[in-house]
């Protein structure tokens, strides 16, 4: 395998757009070993926190109707309207009220479009733990992807393939993530010829391009409320006490995470003003938590990409799906 060997952005693209999914002569030796390092990262998530004490759940996929959600996927369901899971932040909040520190890999749907870095299904870790604080949520991350590098580094899979182990020990070596404020980044970026970003751009929406223009990963703070999950605290000045790790290169944002609001009122009123009904158990169980709290999700797939050194993110499968309606 050659991580990163395809010509280019486009043509990885463009093949994967002409790949018919159950033409199994189009399988190669290089997507079954990226099939088999899949395997390993997720045998891998279940080591690491069922050994730190945290309980594997699992959330429902059909979530209810709550309007106007971005990117979400609406399904007509028993006369109501029901929405394939985009995030199980409040399913995760609800299993963390019962058992504390609790982790998840979920199927999730988002209707956005095609590029490098987006699938309409794709697969999302999704922790959430009492008891941590957002001080101590950087580390966790941090701690998280150290010890999945260096068990893969000594992993059969990829000792049989040096430019995947020369790669796994580049990352490992390299990866010392920075902490900058929202503000403090963004204006880095335009400082060193990356795209203009105002200060209310959400970095996720151009996290490819964003990421060309990094050195080293960073986890991005401070982030504007209006920005962040409508679970976050909130922090004076307008900002949210929440994060964004981006990667180098071209792959762009790895992981999302914030501190939750444990401020039943507080959501009670978000709820109001979005004219959302149907969330009264979150409500209840978050009114039994007295706890800092803090969740993130890492996407599986762009994990895997990142790990590989893939030209995009639909390579991570055998069976990708993209929303051809919606092209870069």
């Amino acid at each position: 395998m050659r991580p990163g060997s395809s010509t280019g952005r486009e043509m990885s693209f463009l093949d994967m757009h002409e790949k018919d999914n159950l033409y199994f002569k189009q399988i190669t030796e290089e997507s079954l070993l990226t099939q088999r390092i899949r395997s390993d990262v997720l045998l891998l998530i279940h080591h690491f926190f069922s050994s730190q004490g945290f309980i594997l759940v699992d959330p429902p996929v059909l979530h209810e109707y709550i309007p106007k959600k971005r990117n979400e996927i609406y399904l007509p369901f028993h006369r109501e309207k029901y929405s394939l899971n985009s995030s199980n932040a409040l399913y995760m909040g609800a299993y963390a009220a019962l058992f504390e520190r609790v982790y998840a890999i979920s199927p999730t749907f988002r209707d956005e479009q095609n590029s490098v870095n987006h699938l309409v299904e794709f697969r999302m870790l999704e922790v959430e733990a009492l008891g941590l604080t957002f001080a101590e949520l950087p580390a966790l991350i941090d701690r998280f992807i150290v010890f999945l590098l260096k068990e893969l580094a000594a992993s059969k899979n990829v000792q049989k393939n040096g430019a995947l182990a020369s790669r796994i020990d580049m990352l490992l070596e390299s990866f010392h993530p920075q902490i900058e404020r929202y503000d403090d980044f963004i204006l880095k970026i335009r400082q060193r010829g990356g795209p203009e970003l105002g200060a209310g751009t959400d970095v996720s929406d151009v996290d490819y391009d964003v990421s060309k223009f990094l050195r080293d990963p960073v986890f991005i703070t401070d982030y504007p409320r209006h920005l962040a999950s409508w679970t976050a605290k909130p922090k004076s000045g307008n900002k949210a006490i929440a994060l964004n790790l981006l990667l180098p290169g071209s792959y762009g944002e790895l992981c999302e995470g914030c501190e939750r609001t444990n401020d039943v009122e507080l959501l009670r009123y978000k709820m109001h003003c979005a004219r959302i009904s149907c969330l009264q158990w979150y409500l209840d169980a978050i009114g039994r938590i007295s706890a800092p709290r803090c969740g993130f999700g890492i996407g599986v797939d762009r994990l895997i990409r990142w790990i590989s050194g893939l030209p995009c993110v639909q390579d991570s499968l055998l069976f990708p799906r993209t929303n051809r309606n919606k092209e870069s």
